[in-house]
């Protein structure tokens, strides 16, 4: 079966109970399997950015599709591919400047990427936190900060066990590092699964189980 799957279903009023049949599932090519979904929203359209990985590459690559109404996704267009695999395309509107902070595959540093025309031709910009590789940022403004939550990866294996905080006063740094890193050392927890959520006055950061790994 595939390692990893895509759905997606129209906004629901609540999130649970969570009823599978209500999303509609991506369809990779032979071999291939789709990860990592992100929404972005432009001019009254959304895009669905995910990470497309093929056995003709063994490297995943930034796929993008446009959503309609009832939920469905169009036709799937590639939107970045570089010399290193790509996953985790967190894409944000700053300024009125797209940019996309993807996890760089193993390279060095928080790679951010700024769209030369949205959604599908995009620039190397900037290196957040050179000197250590990273795994799954997420970028996130609470109103007063800017706030980068990252996994460091130590060796040649991605890393689940630990959570970094940094933080800024202006979108694109300088980071500083939180007091209390690593804010979370738990296999269960730590690695990032998607954007911060805001519930009933709260955010909430979706996390990946990797205790199985």
């Amino acid at each position: 079966g595939q390692a990893w799957r895509v759905g997606v279903r129209p906004r629901q009023p609540t999130l649970w109970p969570l009823d599978l049949r209500s999303f509609h599932w991506l369809t990779p090519p032979p071999g291939a399997f789709d990860a990592d979904p992100f929404l972005a929203h432009d001019n009254g359209k959304t895009w669905l950015f995910f990470e497309r990985w093929t056995p003709a590459r063994s490297l995943g690559e930034i796929w993008c599709a446009p959503l309609r109404g009832d939920g469905r996704a169009g036709p799937a267009q590639l939107a970045l591919r570089l010399p290193h695999h790509l996953a985790f395309p967190q894409v944000l509107r700053v300024a009125g400047q797209w940019w996309m902070v993807p996890d760089g595959g193993g390279e060095t540093g928080v790679q951010v990427l700024r769209a030369r025309e949205f959604p599908l031709s995009w620039q190397l910009a900037e290196v957040w936190l050179p000197g250590q590789k990273w795994v799954d940022p997420v970028v996130h403004f609470d109103g007063q900060l800017w706030w980068l939550l990252v996994t460091p990866q130590y060796g040649d294996q991605p890393s689940h066990d630990e959570l970094h905080a940094f933080w800024s006063e202006q979108w694109g740094g300088p980071w500083q590092p939180h007091a209390a890193n690593p804010v979370v050392s738990d296999v269960r927890c730590a690695r990032n699964a998607g954007r911060l959520q805001l519930r009933d006055g709260v955010w909430w950061r979706p996390a990946q189980d990797c205790g199985d790994d």
